[in-house]
């Protein structure tokens, strides 16, 4: 379900009655890649992404217009990454699909050349999306094949539950201090919402016309970034989001058929990925 956020950008347009944010928008393109997409960006400006087509993914590092390859060390499946904290440490997802159609879900964090798996207490898939300034790790995870997706917030040995009810809820980013975590769920029928979680409370994420919402990233001064969904379910159209004390602020790249925003630093600089008819490039907006 990460891999939605970051990889379905529908062909289209729209204008909605939303403030537009201004900004300097850069855009970047990873040789030999036709489609690739900003996962998450440290306060350094480092960003971490992944390709969207293609098999194996590359995973990559972009700072300054230089790129480097993600050696994450999985053989099978597909990995993704999904954040980077003030200390470059990465996290990701080895999703590998077996013979019998059975799926093994693995969340890690790189610190340097080393992998590290997360493990949680009695959890059957673990995948793992956003990390701290601190080392928390946020994701989710299910402790059987036919059982509910759980989220979870992990900092060092202590490991807290993220549970709305929904069923599939994909804890998707935290602040620096590790204490604000937002993401999004996915209800029967297939309505997709997006939230805050702090103090063991969840305060919804609405965006005006939106038919689904994702919340991917949040800094320490509580704003949050994400993507939300236009037109229909089955042909949406996507669009970046700044959300900050109950304020919306939708952009779009110029031209683009559908912008995508992913994570955000300290500097309120965000990562993510819009497409046109050359194909999806990735992206650092700062607003």
């Amino acid at each position: 379900m990460r891999r939605l956020a970051i990889a379905a950008v529908a062909a289209g347009w729209s204008t909605l009655a939303l403030p537009a944010a201004a900004g300097t928008l850069k855009s970047f393109d990873l040789p030999g890649e036709t489609a690739i997409c900003g996962a998450g960006i440290a306060d350094d400006g480092m960003v971490v992404g992944n390709s969207l087509v293609g098999n194996p993914v590359v995973n990559f590092t972009y700072q300054n217009g230089a790129f480097a390859t993600v050696t994450t060390g999985f053989v099978n499946g597909m990995t993704t990454m999904g954040g980077i904290n003030r200390a470059h440490v990465l996290v990701g997802t080895n999703t590998h699909f077996t013979k019998n159609f059975t799926v093994t879900i693995t969340g890690f964090q790189i610190r340097g050349a080393e992998r590290h798996i997360v493990k949680l207490p009695g959890a059957a898939t673990v995948s793992a999306n956003g990390i701290s300034n601190d080392g928390a790790i946020v994701g989710s995870y299910a402790t059987g094949p036919t059982t509910p997706t759980l989220g979870y917030l992990k900092a060092g040995n202590v490991v807290t539950t993220i549970d709305d009810g929904s069923g599939e809820i994909v804890p998707a980013g935290v602040d620096p201090a590790g204490t604000k975590v937002v993401g999004f769920s996915v209800r029967d029928g297939g309505a997709i919402s997006a939230w805050l979680y702090q103090a063991e409370k969840f305060t919804p994420i609405a965006v005006p016309g939106a038919v689904a919402t994702f919340a991917i990233g949040i800094n320490r001064a509580g704003v949050i970034s994400g993507t939300y969904y236009t037109g229909t379910l089955s042909s949406p159209v996507s669009h970046g989001f700044f959300y900050n004390a109950g304020r919306v602020t939708s952009y779009d790249v110029p031209g683009a058929t559908g912008t995508q925003f992913t994570g955000i630093n300290a500097h309120g600089a965000v990562t993510g990925c819009y497409s046109d008819l050359a194909g999806t490039h990735g992206l650092i907006y700062t607003p």
